[in-house]
């Protein structure tokens, strides 16, 4: 995934920040700002502050989600959550339950709107973190017990889950080594190399695993394709790596001494 102390932003804050969205900001959070920081809430309240203004940039344009369309959405959406909650108990008018219900499709659909035309680009840049793997992982300490072990199950005298279960030294002994499918990224450093080489069900002779040696299975390995799921993750993830980079922004506006509209004027 791009670095996102390096990549610039896109929309840049200074351009998406204007002066309406500023008097916007203090008007929401008014004189709550200190009290939502002491209670450790202020970055999550931002977070979907510049959610719902991104999605009220998308409900202003019925180019990014038509009437018709979002209001099926919408419907759907609201018998859900009206079988799980009730939102006089939660402080909720009917207007507002629907607000509420537009941030995260529409929030997504903003994704959409500002980096669509190059999800293809995204997706071969990041496909090494999109692609997954499932697999047997059995760590120890000294080579010599993981050969040991090694020629234990290739002669089936053992089963993979059985030595790890016993012999493991890793949390996953706990699975019988069992690692559930995943992006690779996600997996112990040095796996990658070694899954990418093997066929399901094909176990490694012992391999050199950070301070020590493991045997590896291969489960399952499911190469990303460039679907409509991966599409939408993508399209999530470019938004979080955006929201991550402005959160300092707005945050610094909002609790900056100097930064009230209102002074400014």
């Amino acid at each position: 995934m791009a670095d996102d102390t390096t990549t610039p932003l896109d929309p840049r804050a200074d351009d998406w920040l204007d002066a309406q969205r500023l008097e916007r900001l203090h008007r929401d959070f008014g004189t709550s700002a200190d009290f939502l920081a002491l209670s450790g809430t202020l970055q999550s309240a931002l977070e979907y502050w510049l959610r719902k203004e991104a999605a009220d940039d998308v409900l202003a344009d019925e180019r990014h989600w038509p009437a018709q369309e979002r209001q099926q959405q919408l419907d759907a959406l609201e018998v859900s959550w009206r079988e799980r909650h009730d939102p006089v108990e939660r402080g909720l008018t009917d207007a507002q339950l629907r607000h509420k219900l537009a941030v995260a499709p529409g929030s997504h659909r903003w994704a959409c709107a500002q980096w669509g035309h190059r999800l293809e680009q995204l997706f071969l840049a990041r496909k090494a973190d999109l692609d997954q793997a499932s697999c047997r992982l059995l760590r120890v300490t000294r080579k010599p017990l993981a050969m040991e072990l090694y020629h234990r199950v290739r002669a089936k005298e053992a089963s993979f889950e059985q030595v790890a279960a016993q012999y493991g030294e890793g949390p996953e002994r706990f699975q019988g080594g069992l690692l559930k499918l995943q992006p690779i990224s996600r997996l112990p450093l040095g796996l990658a190399p070694v899954l990418t080489r093997l066929s399901a069900g094909e176990l490694t002779m012992p391999q050199r695993l950070g301070e020590g040696f493991c045997l590896v299975q291969l489960v399952e390995l499911r190469s990303a394709t460039f679907d409509e799921r991966t599409k939408s993750q993508l399209m999530d993830e470019e938004l979080q790596r955006w929201l991550k980079q402005m959160l300092p922004v707005v945050q610094g506006h909002l609790i900056s001494p100097d930064s009230s509209p209102a002074e400014n004027r």
